[in-house]
């Protein structure tokens, strides 16, 4: 008499190979080795895809038992639940199984950490930005933005890389995308830069006037939108000073981001030295810009990157969880400009 090991009277079942249709009863067939007398084995059943196992009717040739009697080989060799047990006999035979399979939700294959908004503002109405967002992508192809009308694209890198912008058909800039390295049980971000220009109609800005502030609007969701925005030092911004002094921070600007003295640390799970947001993205520039000088050193050309002259008065803005079909903007009044 030969006794098989457990490796081998032991099986999967495995639901993908047994769904014929949503909703059958399938029969999974026991296996049988040849020129075995006699033969005692397990068989556990696992779903790997969004599939409702359950006991099918019908004695079938095998016996239910609990899951937690299955020997420890069968249960290591899978990281699956396991759903149903049975024990077989060296008999031929069948286990009746009900199959249900369900919809798939589209899961997010994209995500912005952040976004990290510098805006220098010029008492002629002209206003350059630097815009990084953090970024962490699974199989996108392209980061899509829909830009401020009339902004000029300047610049553009991912993961300290210069990339070549392109639109689509709907007029939005894309942006190549890397997919991110795997970091511990998630995805690693990377940086995507962008410098951009927006140039008003009229040669020169009023003394005093109001301004309408867009952002670009991204194709996945921004967890925490920041913005660094420098105003003409000359100038007077929101309401004027009363009696007790000027307003307090936030009431100089209406819109969907909102005004305030720092910018907020979200939790992410993280420990509780984590540096703040601003001081996190500023991190991950200087990270960007050790890749970017690396990379173009080795590749022999010497790409053109635009850096930020600030000056003036700075404001912070912020919005926590800013969607696709969010508009992210600001206005503000102002007087005072080509004063000195």
């Amino acid at each position: 008499m030969k006794r098989p090991r457990p490796s081998t009277a032991s099986r999967l079942a495995n639901s993908r190979s047994a769904v014929r249709r949503a909703g059958d009863t399938v029969d999974v067939p026991v296996i049988h080795p040849l020129g075995m007398e006699r033969q005692r084995g397990h068989v556990a059943v696992v779903a790997i895809s969004n599939a409702e196992i359950a006991a099918g009717e019908g004695a079938g040739q095998a016996a239910a038992i609990d899951v937690r009697r299955l020997p420890a080989e069968i249960v290591a060799m899978t990281a699956q639940p396991i759903l149903l047990a049975y024990r077989t006999t060296g008999e031929q035979g069948t286990i009746p199984l009900t199959i249900r399979r369900h919809s798939e939700l589209p899961l997010l294959v994209t995500v912005n950490d952040s976004a990290l908004f510098t805006c220098m503002q010029l008492a002629d109405g002209r206003r350059i930005t630097k815009a990084i967002y953090t970024v962490r992508n699974n199989r996108n192809q392209f980061l899509r933005l829909t830009m401020p009308a009339g902004a000029e694209v300047w610049s553009a890198s991912v993961g300290g890389s210069p990339v070549s912008a392109a639109t689509d058909e709907a007029g939005r800039i894309l942006l190549p995308l890397v997919r991110s390295m795997g970091q511990a049980a998630e995805l690693a971000a990377f940086p995507v830069e962008l410098v951009y220009v927006e140039t008003p109609l009229a040669k020169t800005a009023a003394a005093s006037g109001h301004l309408h502030v867009e952002l670009p609007r991204a194709d996945c969701p921004i967890l925490h939108v920041m913005v660094n925005y420098y105003l003409p030092a000359e100038g007077q911004y929101g309401v004027k000073a009363g009696l007790f002094g000027g307003a307090p921070t936030g009431a100089h600007f209406t819109g969907t981001l909102e005004g305030v003295k720092e910018f907020a640390s979200l939790s992410r799970e993280e420990p509780a030295n984590v540096p703040p947001a601003a001081a996190a993205a500023q991190q991950l520039q200087q990270q960007a810009d050790v890749q970017w000088a690396a990379k173009t050193a080795a590749a022999g050309s010497t790409p053109i990157r635009v850096r930020l002259p600030l000056d003036g008065k700075l404001f912070r803005l912020e919005k926590i969880l800013a969607l696709p079909g969010d508009k992210l903007y600001f206005d503000l009044d102002y007087r005072g400009w080509g004063v000195k």
